[in-house]
Protein backbone atom coordinates (compact mmCIF):
# COMPACT_ATOMS: atom_id res chain seq x y z
CA UNK A 1 0.00 0.00 0.00
CA UNK A 2 2.83 2.52 0.65
CA UNK A 3 3.95 2.12 -2.97
CA UNK A 4 0.50 3.13 -4.23
CA UNK A 5 0.55 6.25 -2.06
CA UNK A 6 4.02 7.10 -3.35
CA UNK A 7 2.83 6.74 -6.95
CA UNK A 8 -0.20 8.89 -6.23
CA UNK A 9 1.99 11.56 -4.63
CA UNK A 10 4.39 11.53 -7.60
CA UNK A 11 1.45 11.84 -10.01
CA UNK A 12 -0.07 14.73 -8.05
CA UNK A 13 3.29 16.47 -7.83
CA UNK A 14 3.81 16.17 -11.58
CA UNK A 15 0.26 17.39 -12.25
CA UNK A 16 0.92 20.37 -9.98
CA UNK A 17 4.14 21.21 -11.85
CA UNK A 18 2.33 21.05 -15.21
CA UNK A 19 -0.47 23.28 -13.89
CA UNK A 20 2.03 25.83 -12.60
CA UNK A 21 3.88 25.86 -15.94
CA UNK A 22 0.60 26.36 -17.80
CA UNK A 23 -0.48 29.20 -15.52
CA UNK A 24 2.93 30.87 -15.75
CA UNK A 25 2.74 30.87 -19.54
CA UNK A 26 -0.84 32.13 -19.44
CA UNK A 27 0.01 34.93 -17.02
CA UNK A 28 2.94 36.01 -19.20
CA UNK A 29 0.75 36.12 -22.31
CA UNK A 30 -1.95 38.09 -20.51
CA UNK A 31 0.59 40.61 -19.17
CA UNK A 32 2.07 41.07 -22.65
CA UNK A 33 -1.34 41.63 -24.22
CA UNK A 34 -2.30 44.04 -21.44
CA UNK A 35 0.86 46.09 -21.97
CA UNK A 36 0.36 46.25 -25.73
CA UNK A 37 -3.27 47.32 -25.35
CA UNK A 38 -2.34 49.82 -22.65
CA UNK A 39 0.25 51.38 -24.96
CA UNK A 40 -2.30 51.64 -27.77
CA UNK A 41 -4.91 53.10 -25.41
CA UNK A 42 -2.47 55.70 -24.12
CA UNK A 43 -1.54 56.64 -27.68
CA UNK A 44 -5.21 57.03 -28.63
CA UNK A 45 -5.94 59.03 -25.48
CA UNK A 46 -2.97 61.29 -26.27
CA UNK A 47 -4.21 61.78 -29.82
CA UNK A 48 -7.70 62.61 -28.56
CA UNK A 49 -6.35 64.95 -25.90
CA UNK A 50 -4.10 66.61 -28.46
CA UNK A 51 -7.06 67.20 -30.78
CA UNK A 52 -9.23 68.49 -27.96
CA UNK A 53 -6.55 70.71 -26.50
CA UNK A 54 -5.64 72.19 -29.86
CA UNK A 55 -9.32 72.95 -30.45
CA UNK A 56 -9.54 74.79 -27.13
CA UNK A 57 -6.25 76.60 -27.92
CA UNK A 58 -4.44 75.43 -24.82
CA UNK A 59 -0.73 76.10 -24.83
CA UNK A 60 1.64 73.60 -26.40
CA UNK A 61 3.22 73.18 -22.96
CA UNK A 62 0.04 71.47 -21.72
CA UNK A 63 0.02 69.11 -24.69
CA UNK A 64 3.69 68.29 -24.09
CA UNK A 65 3.01 67.48 -20.44
CA UNK A 66 0.14 65.14 -21.36
CA UNK A 67 2.38 63.38 -23.90
CA UNK A 68 5.14 62.95 -21.32
CA UNK A 69 2.65 61.61 -18.78
CA UNK A 70 1.45 58.98 -21.26
CA UNK A 71 5.02 58.04 -22.08
CA UNK A 72 5.89 57.74 -18.38
CA UNK A 73 2.87 55.51 -17.67
CA UNK A 74 3.68 53.27 -20.61
CA UNK A 75 7.36 52.90 -19.64
CA UNK A 76 6.42 52.24 -16.01
CA UNK A 77 3.99 49.47 -16.98
CA UNK A 78 6.53 47.86 -19.31
CA UNK A 79 9.15 47.99 -16.53
CA UNK A 80 6.76 46.34 -14.07
CA UNK A 81 5.94 43.63 -16.62
CA UNK A 82 9.64 42.97 -17.20
CA UNK A 83 10.32 42.73 -13.48
CA UNK A 84 7.40 40.36 -13.03
CA UNK A 85 8.43 38.09 -15.91
CA UNK A 86 12.00 37.83 -14.61
CA UNK A 87 10.93 36.40 -11.25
Amino acid sequence: MPNAQGNEFAFLLEAYKVAIEYFDGYATRVATRFNILLGVDIALAGLLANSWLSATTLSSKGMFIISLLGLFISIFCMYKALRTSLY
